[in-house]
């Protein structure tokens, strides 16, 4: 008894100094990623507090009616649909995956990083997190500002804070998804223009690839229907904007209850997020799993994984084949 004891806490001593471990090391990787964290700061704090402060300044007069158009401000610069968010998460889900991985490509950063008393795996959840981290802080805390502001012009309501509470675990997960098939493209690949290329053939082929079925179908195709109720892309890019697009939820002047936002905008979007969500799994176990087996070599290659190029070879030939 006395023995078992002993290992448990023994056991629970080493996770411990483990995770404070992981703490150091995280915060030592984010000392040498500063420039891309203040970066993301600015770049938040312009697009939401001063974008919502100088669009506000418009509706100023305390009318009823400007209070309704404040409302309709907040929601299409805050919320999904507005188009600033969406371009933000993908622009730093690339970003952030290619600034924290970038040492991959180098073969005197591979022998540092190697040479140092961490394990592979240890190294690869710090920087990942991390990633995710220099994102969201800034995010979350330009939201909060953004939210005060209009909370101080009288701008506030129960239906703009439900729009902006489920914007930020949608936005998580889209930013997931996108920064998993990053990684997964950068994991497979040798060179830093390859890893490009792949991201973005991860984003536009099957885009690409059912345009141009399409246009053959109404080609020669007489009973061929050209608009199909329902896309479904892998493409989390695609997907994402298929799904905004869908959705027909819009900010209508004085009329916007907290129960008209979960109907029309939360609810009609939950499933295409749990496969968004679904995606960004995949996409993340996969570059985890790619970058365990990564050999030190793969960076005078083009590709990573020899075996890889019949495969991709084939993608493009179809589709340039198609095009041309």
């Amino acid at each position: 008894m006395t023995s078992k004891n002993s290992s448990w806490k023994t056991e629970h001593r080493q996770k411990k100094h483990s995770a404070a471990d992981l703490m150091i090391q995280m915060k030592e990787n984010a000392k040498r990623r500063m420039w891309l964290f203040v970066l993301l700061c600015f770049a938040m704090l312009l697009c939401y507090p001063v974008v919502v402060t100088l669009t506000l300044n418009r509706y100023a007069d305390g009318s009823a009616l400007s209070a309704a158009l404040r409302q309709s401000v907040g929601h299409d610069i805050l919320g999904l649909t507005g188009g600033i968010t969406v371009f933000l998460l993908t622009a730093g889900g690339v970003l952030c995956a290619a600034e924290g991985f970038s040492w991959i490509y180098s073969r005197r950063k591979i022998d540092m990083y190697l040479s140092q008393p961490i394990t592979r795996g240890r190294r690869f959840l710090m920087t990942y997190i991390n990633g995710i981290l220099i994102y969201f802080i800034p995010y979350i805390i330009s939201l909060l500002l953004a939210l005060l502001l209009l909370s101080g012009m009288g701008a506030a309501s129960g239906a703009l804070f439900v729009d902006v509470l489920f914007t930020l675990p949608a936005s998580l997960i889209y930013f997931l998804a996108v920064y998993n098939l990053t990684l997964t493209a950068m994991m497979i690949s040798g060179k830093r223009g390859m890893a490009g290329f792949l991201v973005l053939m991860g984003f536009l082929y099957d885009l690409l690839l059912r345009a141009t079925l399409e246009s053959f179908c109404g080609s020669y195709f007489s009973t061929f229907a050209g608009k199909i109720p329902s896309r479904q892309y892998i493409s989390p890019v695609c997907r994402f904007f298929v799904m905004l697009n869908e959705n027909r939820f819009s900010w209508e002047e004085g009329i916007v209850t907290s129960g008209k936002v979960m109907r029309e905008l939360v609810l009609p979007m939950l499933p295409g997020m749990a496969v968004l969500l679904l995606e960004a799994v995949l996409f993340g176990a996969a570059a985890y799993a790619c970058y365990k087996r990564r050999p030190m070599e793969a960076v005078s290659r083009v590709l990573a994984f020899p075996a890889l190029k019949g495969p991709l070879k084939a993608l493009l030939i179809l589709l340039t084949g198609l095009i041309s």
